[in-house]
């Protein structure tokens, strides 16, 4: 079987003795020549949610304060935020998702606000969760809709004015290269 296949456990009960480690590996790569080129092992186990927390934190501290340094723009950002992006997790790519998910949902729309010039200087944006479960919950305590049960979280930009009141930004996609029409 091969070993992308097999299933993780959640927690690691028994501990994987050392003489059976060989055999799984010849099982998998099937030739004594790369057998050979193993020289140490390291055993990663799934992150928990708490760690997968700590890992968006982190990215999105990395991105605040990059967007503060170079254009004076302060983020803030929830709970809520943080756990719509753990939710982005992909086992086999580890960390390397998070990051991926933090730019996908939240840096490309910060980069796309900045060249729609929808951001003045020294502002101050809130990444916020749309159609999050809770919003769901009380949007369809008056109706049974099995479709709005399905919306999948989507994070918006709002920039908070001074008085502390918040508009969310209609940040326009990027044009698709498939659609422009060329002239000479």
């Amino acid at each position: 079987m091969p070993l992308s296949t097999t299933a993780v456990p959640s927690r690691v009960t028994i501990p994987l003795p050392a003489d059976l480690l060989p055999c799984f590996l010849q099982a998998h790569f099937r030739r004594d020549e790369f057998l050979g080129r193993i020289n140490e092992i390291v055993y990663f186990l799934p992150f928990c949610h708490s760690e997968l927390i700590q890992l968006v934190n982190k990215e999105l501290n990395f991105w605040a304060k990059k967007a503060k340094a170079r254009h004076n723009i302060t983020l803030q950002w929830d709970r809520e935020v943080m756990d719509v992006l753990a939710d982005g997790y992909n086992l086999h790519y580890g960390a390397r998702s998070i990051k991926h998910e933090v730019e996908r949902r939240v840096v490309n729309q910060l980069a796309a606000a900045y060249e729609q010039d929808l951001l003045p200087q020294g502002c101050t944006l809130r990444i916020i969760v749309e159609d999050s479960d809770k919003q769901l919950l009380k949007a369809t305590e008056g109706s049974s809709s099995s479709t709005e049960k399905s919306k999948v979280p989507t994070l918006r930009l709002e920039i908070v004015e001074k008085d502390h009141k918040a508009r969310k930004l209609e940040i326009q996609a990027p044009l698709n290269p498939k659609n422009i029409t060329y002239f000479l």
